[in-house]
């Protein structure tokens, strides 16, 4: 787990998302034009005030490093990658993928800024998910999951999924790192598959 958090009696806001469109940082942002018109994605630009802006990932960013240094009352805010979609055989799923954002670009972040933790995203579906865990697991504070966006099936009935899902809880519990995973309706980062809204239902 991270370093930056080992003292007592922080304030630390556990839930901030960094997004661009990748046209600096195309290995590490993308965003799909379903994203594009999605509710949180107006709500954005008119919020700023941005009818007519271009978004681009230098815009996005300033806006993530400006409020995150203007927190005064915030120690530090975990700032989340966002993996991208896998099935079940570890294939990526890059057409059915609204939101991406690396985990390597936000490792380097949380090193450059004093007040950024590394909020780590991984499919459990990938086939490197445990190499990649092991890889960052030193850095992250957290590991961050939205199951609708992310397409990930929670269904433990199904073999190939209850295996693959219980490997990547028993490498968070040994790194002792938390999952951070959203539930309820999700509709700022748009589901490929609406079905998939029913995995964010704590009583699933």
């Amino acid at each position: 787990m991270g370093n930056k958090i080992r003292q007592k009696f922080k304030v630390i806001d556990n839930h901030v998302h960094i997004a661009a469109p990748g046209d600096t940082y195309p290995e590490d942002f993308y965003w799909s034009s379903t994203f594009q018109n999605s509710i949180g994605f107006k709500a954005l630009k008119a919020l700023k005030w941005w009818p007519c802006t271009p978004i681009t990932d230098k815009l996005m960013l300033n806006l993530l490093q400006k409020q995150v240094n203007n927190a005064e009352r915030v120690d530090y805010s975990v700032v989340y990658a966002f993996d991208e979609v896998y099935d079940l055989d570890g294939a990526k799923q890059k057409e059915k993928t609204n939101l991406y954002v690396s985990n390597e670009f936000v490792k380097n972040l949380s090193l450059k800024h004093p007040k950024v933790l590394f909020g780590l995203s991984i499919h459990p579906f990938r086939d490197d998910a445990k190499k990649q865990l092991k890889k960052y697991q030193e850095d992250a504070v957290l590991c961050k999951w939205i199951a609708s966006s992310q397409m990930i099936d929670m269904d433990f009935t199904k073999t190939k999924v209850k295996k693959k899902l219980e490997g990547f809880f028993k490498k968070l519990i040994e790194y002792k790192l938390p999952l951070l995973y959203h539930s309820g309706v999700e509709s700022s980062i748009p589901a490929y598959d609406p079905s998939y809204q029913v995995f964010n239902d704590p009583l699933y």
